[in-house]
């Protein structure tokens, strides 16, 4: 597909009084129309534009894009174009005619054009999961392909494992940037696949939607292709605190508190007397899913040991999308 320049760029340098009136492009038998701006009448090969009054010195461009459809490398399509207008009496005048140069020329070469597919085989995956991409390309053009690159920036939210497919693969950690290298030729109608595996961070925000594009070219041409965009749902579990122990228990000194996370969370560890008196708040505990620890030292909020006895302590914890719980236990102190 190409995108010619202007077919004419119609330019009142005439008479003043001039009145342009339409404006005719005959595509050549090697070009396939795909669209035009203004929106040309359309009969076979023919495209007609009828033109309004053009004030002198100003230009009224038309654009044409189309697809070459010869394979000849080397031959060279030409087009010109025609402009209609009349005098202000409305006397049609000589019409002119688009200079068959450089700028109304085209020369066919025979290029790879690539096809690239991405997917991944579910559309929603629990934080650490592995998950597997795919990405499928195929030579589609009329000449072969050499020193292939794909390339494809490692998705937010997660965390790489390994990538396979090609001559070799590469992930720097740095940029995130996963990289295949097909040493080629990969032909007309050539085709293959690469991979990459990745486990979903414990970052993961409910219900979040990760987007990927990834990206390939060749030696050949400087054009590169981008597959269509994958999105991944992020699913996380419903949080759930869970306290396993402490230890030791009873103690004297420092005991450690011992308790599990369904997901990542913002914890708090809170310490009450048998009769419901607070003592001691820990904050900033930062939670991570699985088992969690935090120790206590058996003192109060103002730097003074408790005394011997039951106490009841609470395990506090908030996600950053909002959902919290909590769990409560007993320990005691023998000073």
């Amino acid at each position: 597909m190409i995108r010619r320049p202007p077919r004419s760029t119609p330019s009142n340098s005439s008479a003043a009084s001039d009145v342009y009136k339409r404006q005719i492009d005959t595509l050549p038998d090697d070009a396939e129309y795909i669209s035009s701006n203004p929106q040309a009448t359309i009969n076979g090969k023919e495209l007609l534009w009828t033109l309004s009054n053009i004030p002198p010195g100003n230009i009224e461009t038309m654009e044409v894009v189309v697809r070459i459809t010869s394979t000849g490398t080397g031959k060279v399509i030409h087009n010109t174009a025609t402009t209609y207008y009349e005098d202000s009496a409305g006397t049609p005048k000589m019409p002119k005619t688009s200079d068959d140069d450089a700028d109304s020329q085209v020369t066919v070469v025979n290029l790879p054009v690539f096809e690239i597919n991405k997917s991944i085989l579910k559309s929603e995956a629990m934080i650490l999961e592995t998950v597997t991409y795919t990405i499928h390309y195929r030579n589609t053009g009329l000449a072969s392909a050499s020193d292939i690159t794909i390339w494809d920036t490692l998705p937010d939210k997660h965390i790489f494992i390994s990538s396979w497919g090609g001559d070799s693969s590469s992930y720097d950690q740095a940029t995130n940037l996963i990289t295949w290298h097909i040493n080629g030729p990969v032909n007309t109608n050539g085709e293959g696949d690469v991979y990459f595996s990745a486990w979903i961070s414990e970052d993961g925000r409910k219900d979040e939607h990760v987007k990927n594009i990834a990206y390939i070219g060749c030696t050949e041409t400087t054009k590169t292709y981008k597959t269509n965009q994958t999105d991944l749902k992020i699913l996380v579990p419903q949080l759930n605190v869970d306290i396993v122990t402490n230890y030791p228990n009873p103690f004297s000194g420092n005991t450690t508190i011992i308790f599990n996370l369904s997901r990542k969370a913002e914890c708090k560890l809170k310490v009450f007397t048998i009769s419901g008196e607070l003592i001691r708040t820990i904050k900033n505990i930062h939670g991570k899913m699985f088992e969690n620890r935090v120790m206590w030292d058996g003192k109060n909020d103002h730097g003074k040991d408790a005394s011997s006895g039951v106490y009841i302590y609470k395990i506090e914890a908030t996600t950053d999308d909002g959902e919290s719980d909590y769990d409560f236990s007993r320990l005691a102190i023998l000073r």
